[in-house]
């Protein structure tokens, strides 16, 4: 058992609200960062040495909530 941190950035929410003219509420917030969890258990092969601070950068922000059709 490990933990592991998501930071999601000033910068990625700002440009997020400049790019659809709308704030993301908590929940929004929420899911995006479950779902960068959730993708990066996908995508890290050795999530205990390589995936122990994930960062939601702008573009995996846009492509997330794509995913859950956040718009």
């Amino acid at each position: 058992m490990f933990s592991v941190s998501v930071i999601l950035p000033q910068q990625s929410l700002q440009q997020w609200t400049s790019t659809h003219g709308r704030a993301l509420n908590e929940a929004e917030q929420y899911g995006a960062v479950k779902m960068r969890l959730f993708q990066a258990f996908d995508e890290v092969e050795d999530m205990m040495a390589a995936g122990r601070r994930l960062l939601v950068t702008p573009e995996i922000l846009q492509n997330v909530l794509t995913t859950l059709n956040v718009q």
